[in-house]
Formats: structure tokens, C-alpha cells, sequence
């Protein structure tokens, strides 16, 4: 998967918005993906497709048990559906913790996807 390019779009009510189609082809017929706060406190939210999330948690969790070390839980990372029209739900507290309002910027970067409020 590469996602690259930038697209913008308006938020629909409740937190909807319209994932770019160029990119759900990539994603296949798994339409699920994993939205995050970006890791190091930045003000943007990172989408990761859920088969590419998995094999981390994996790779994280075989990491642990041979090295011993404790990861963190991630209490704000939301699992999200994208239904067949190419509409998602972005769940409003992660809306709030990027301060998106209105606008939405995906960026791709390349295995992820950005999230910030405008694209600059």
C-alpha cells in the first residue's frame, strides 16, 4: 500500500467525511482502519490501515516478551469502518484533540495517512 497526495474535505455532521477513493482501492475489501493521535504529541491524527496495524502489534508484541519490555496501552486509538459509499466516522474526541472543525486534509505518507485540519 502507498498512499500519497493530499486531498481535502468538508466535515459532514457527526464527524462524517468522504475518504479519498483513489486510496480505498488500496485498501481492498478490508474498509477498516485505525485512527491515532499522532505518536509524539502532534497536532494531526494518523489513520493506519487495520492489516498493517495488526502486523505492528504483532512485531511490538514479539518485541515485549523477548526483550521484556512493557508497552503502554493506546487508550485513544479508535477502530473505524469506511462504508461502501466511501464515508467515515471520525470519532469526535479525536476531532477535538486536532481542533478539526470543518475541514479535513488527508496527507499520505507513503504506509499512514495524516489528518490535520487544512491542507498547507
Amino acid at each position: 500500500m502507498v498512499f500519497i497526495g493530499t486531498y481535502e474535505r468538508m466535515m459532514q455532521r457527526g464527524g462524517w467525511v468522504r475518504f479519498p477513493k483513489d486510496w480505498l482501492t488500496l485498501l481492498g475489501d478490508n474498509r477498516e482502519v485505525f485512527i491515532m493521535p499522532e505518536p509524539g504529541g502532534g497536532k494531526s491524527l494518523l489513520i493506519v490501515a487495520a492489516d498493517v496495524f495488526r502486523k505492528e502489534l504483532k512485531r511490538m508484541a514479539v518485541a515485549e516478551s523477548s526483550q521484556g519490555i512493557r508497552m503502554t496501552s493506546a487508550n485513544s486509538v479508535e477502530k473505524v469502518k469506511i462504508a461502501a459509499d466511501g464515508r467515515m466516522r471520525i470519532p469526535a474526541n479525536l476531532l477535538a484533540h486536532v481542533g478539526i472543525q470543518d475541514d479535513v486534509c488527508f496527507a499520505g505518507h507513503i504506509r499512514t495517512i495524516g489528518v490535520t485540519p487544512t491542507c498547507k
